[in-house]
């Protein structure tokens, strides 16, 4: 697929999106296939220059940010999603959304080890630092076990 790519990280229960994470693959080095590989993901976005090789929040016009969040929502209560995840997404030449994986949990590094791990790349890009993050999620968790017990 030739169209944007995109990362939709989301927590809560009901679900709320963090800002979208949009993969530069523009910027890729001769040689390398413009997905989010694990040579793209792990080498080049760790050391090159993040700001240009993730997008955060990604350049959207409000009609694509609705339908990204929509198509999303859909599948967090299509597969039951609890909690967290992260949804990657990609479109083709023609626009057309398609649903590449659902990553639940989503990666979790903590930015001394990693600042491109998306989720808290996400996180940091709304206000929210990392042990905010973690107490967030923990909250989100404990909420919803006793909501389930009560």
């Amino acid at each position: 697929m030739e169209g944007r790519d995109f990362s939709v990280p989301m927590l809560g229960n009901p679900p709320e999106t963090l800002p979208i994470i949009e993969s530069n693959h523009s910027c890729l080095p001769k040689g390398y296939t413009p997905i989010d590989s694990l040579e793209v993901k792990w080498h080049l976005e760790e050391q090159g220059n993040l700001s240009r090789m993730l997008i955060c929040p990604a350049k959207l016009d409000q009609n694509l940010k609705n339908k990204i969040e929509e198509i999303c929502l859909k599948t967090w209560k299509a597969l039951e999603i609890l909690d967290l995840c992260r949804i990657d997404l990609r479109y083709d030449k023609n626009d057309n959304p398609y649903i590449l994986e659902i990553n639940s949990p989503p990666g979790l590094i903590p930015p001394e080890v990693s600042m491109s791990s998306y989720l808290p790349l996400s996180a940091r890009a709304a206000g929210i630092d990392y042990e905010d993050l973690l107490k967030k999620i923990i909250y989100i968790a404990l909420k919803r076990y006793q909501e389930t017990t009560n």
